[in-house]
């Protein structure tokens, strides 16, 4: 028997130990069909998050003088407002203000 650190091309492996375990020790408690979406679903979320982390070389980001913040966007009052946080586009566009003043 080999035992190392786990790898990345291991995860599924380890995720159908993991659902297995999960079955085992509480199906009786969801039901098998439950508890595999349930688990099904955790793992899609997974992979989307390992999707985001990873780190992308072919995607064009422009230079570093293009990611200058140059204040808040039209749209930001409507997303504060959407989001329940309407001084949040009060308080970038204050921030803008006093940088383009020289107060920054």
């Amino acid at each position: 028997m080999e035992i190392r650190r786990a790898r990345l091309e291991d995860a599924a492996a380890i995720a159908e130990v993991h659902v297995r375990t999960w079955q085992a020790a509480y199906e009786h408690v969801f039901g098998a069909e439950r508890l595999a979406g349930t688990l099904a679903a955790g793992r899609a979320v997974a992979a989307r998050f390992k999707d985001l982390a990873r780190l992308r070389l072919d995607v064009p980001v422009g230079t570093v003088d293009d990611w200058v913040w140059k204040g808040p966007r039209p749209e930001l009052g409507d997303w504060c407002a959407r989001f329940g946080s309407p001084r949040l586009a009060e308080r970038a566009a204050k921030l803008a203000a006093r940088r383009e003043s020289g107060n920054s």
